[in-house]
């Protein structure tokens, strides 16, 4: 029995054609699903990055995050700088007792990498003034508390929070004219601040496009340079505004970096302790063709390379502070030979060997 051809056509479902419309709608929904969870990936490790440069820090202070604490500029304890280990307190020197030895006069050096030393330990300012102190039949123990990147408002808490307990005879504070004033004001951007990983980031570009050497290698050489050129007169222009009259910004500054100053003084008082502050110049003070390109490019026009210095002097003096400008010393040698490192803003050995010289000439004359 034959039966009927089946039409295949027929029996089977009835084909729903797809409009076009909803595909798209489908792929625009993976897309934004991957979007999400893409986000979501990114988001997650960015906590997690965030999270862990917290962690490092708290425990590994370090220079490159943003902070008030002047235990993030601070060096590694045992850390070797051309040739020399820093102490177990992270500071350029040989170990020391917290306890005076009896009959010694100790002064602690406070400071910034001027007083930390950018140059072999043997030829720091702070080490050969100890010598010359000594050489002159003094009982002298000088210990250096330089740390770099630090500013007034750190000085203070330096005194405070570990050298008070030292029962010092003396501080001796060096200024740098450069860029004290700017970092008495301490306001760091609040997105850079508050964001560990933005942070890091923007220091890598910024040594990516600025660094041109090592700050501290393996052998020391003055005619390597630690900034480009175009870096080196950045920098320039933006300490220059110390040097404009009557710069609103500088004259804030300048009463900060005051206040901070006279605290320090109090602080000594409180503790008969003698306080002698130095004043340590820019070499935009000492060198006229630094001079003359900041003027040319619209630094400060004009410009009174005298005026922080002379401001400082008056107004310490006026609150009773001991204050040394090594500035026209500075100007004077450095007629017939280099005092910085390349461009670093650094004393060199010179440098350094000039202002021991000089700090211990007005020592000698004015010991208490």
């Amino acid at each position: 029995m034959n039966r009927p051809a089946v039409d295949l056509t027929e029996a089977a479902e009835p084909v729903v054609p797809v409009r076009p419309g909803r595909s798209k709608a489908s792929k625009l929904g993976k897309i934004r699903r991957a979007a999400i969870e893409t986000l979501i990936i990114v988001l997650v490790s960015l906590c997690s990055c965030e999270a862990a440069l917290r962690i490092y820090d708290h425990y590994f202070p370090n220079f490159i995050f943003a902070s008030d604490d002047y235990n993030k500029f601070r060096g590694h304890p045992f850390a070797e700088i051309y040739g020399t280990r820093l102490n177990s307190k992270g500071f350029h020197g040989p170990e020391f007792a917290v306890s005076k030895p009896p009959g010694t006069y100790r002064i602690i050096a406070i400071g910034d990498s001027y007083a930390f030393g950018m140059v072999p330990y043997p030829d720091v300012y702070l080490t050969l003034l100890e010598r010359r102190l000594r050489d002159s039949g003094k009982p002298v123990e000088l210990i250096n508390m330089g740390v770099p990147a630090i500013g007034p408002p750190d000085y203070l808490g330096m005194l405070i929070r570990e050298g008070l307990e030292l029962k010092p005879d003396m501080v001796l504070l060096g200024f740098f004219i450069g860029n004290d004033f700017l970092d008495s004001r301490r306001a760091p951007s609040r997105f850079t601040s508050f964001s560990y990983v933005t942070t890091l980031f923007k220091f890598l570009f910024r040594i990516h496009r600025q660094y041109a050497g090592a700050m501290f290698s393996s052998k020391y050489d003055e005619s390597e340079a630690s900034f480009t050129p175009e870096a080196y007169h950045r920098l320039g222009m933006i300490r220059s505004y110390v040097f404009r009259k009557d710069d609103p910004n500088y004259l804030s500054d300048f009463k900060k970096a005051i206040r901070y100053l006279v605290q320090i003084r109090d602080v000594c008082a409180r503790n008969k302790i003698r306080l002698v502050v130095v004043e340590l110049p820019d070499e935009m003070q000492v060198s006229p063709d630094f001079q003359r390109e900041i003027v040319r490019t619209g630094g400060c026009d004009p410009c009174d390379f005298r005026q922080p210095n002379e401001m400082l002097g008056r107004e310490l003096r006026r609150n009773g502070i001991d204050v040394l400008d090594l500035t026209n010393d500075f100007i004077e040698a450095g007629k017939t030979r280099r005092l910085y490192r390349l461009r670093d803003t650094h004393w060199n050995i010179a440098g350094n060997a000039l202002a021991a010289e000089r700090i211990d000439r007005y020592l000698e004359s004015n010991w208490q």
